[in-house]
């Protein structure tokens, strides 16, 4: 997964903020989610409606808003 390909797909509905691909710390592989930011709330709800369950890279996505406004804090290490 590329933030290129999301870029484009999610810019077609509205003006993005930014796309964050989620990587494996290690392998900087996907993890297979994203974080997609529109300036306007009101484009990422519609992004959600009409996009769900869009095919991308032969998977049906699945979009939902974000629950968290804030990130976790850092976990400590053992």
């Amino acid at each position: 997964m590329r933030e290129r390909h999301l870029e484009d797909k999610f810019g077609a509905l509205g003006e993005l903020e930014r796309v964050t691909v989620v990587k494996h710390p290690h392998t900087r592989e996907s993890r297979g989610f994203a974080f997609v930011y529109f300036k306007s709330p009101a484009k990422a709800r519609e992004a959600l409606d009409r996009m769900q369950g869009d095919e991308m890279y032969g998977n049906n996505m699945k979009i939902e808003l974000a629950k968290r406004s804030e990130p976790r804090p850092p976990r400590e290490r053992r």
